[in-house]
C-alpha cells in the first residue's frame, strides 16, 4: 500500500526558536502586551537520505529550513 517507499524514522534535529515581547500598563487594572516570536529549523527527511549518486534509489530532496514567525497582542487585567 505503500508504493514500494522506504520504511520512514525519526530524527533530531537542532532548532532555535527566539523572541522578544514588551508589556506596558495603562492604568491601574489594565495593560496591553505585544508579543514576536521566530522558530527556525531545518527541513525533515522522515529517515530518507537527501541526495544520492544512484538515480534509482529513493531520496527526499529538500533543502534549507522552515522560519516561521509570530506575533501576538493581547489586554492585560491586574486583579490586585
Amino acid at each position: 500500500m505503500r508504493g514500494n517507499v522506504a520504511e520512514l524514522s525519526e530524527s533530531s534535529a537542532l532548532a532555535i526558536n527566539y523572541g522578544l515581547g514588551v508589556k506596558a500598563k495603562a492604568g491601574s487594572k489594565v495593560g496591553f502586551r505585544f508579543d514576536m516570536r521566530g522558530f527556525l529549523t531545518r527541513t525533515p527527511s522522515f529517515g530518507l537520505p537527501r541526495e544520492s549518486s544512484d538515480p534509482n534509489a529513493k531520496v527526499f530532496p529538500a533543502g534549507g529550513a522552515f522560519h516561521n514567525i509570530e506575533a501576538t497582542a493581547g489586554i492585560v487585567f491586574y486583579l490586585n
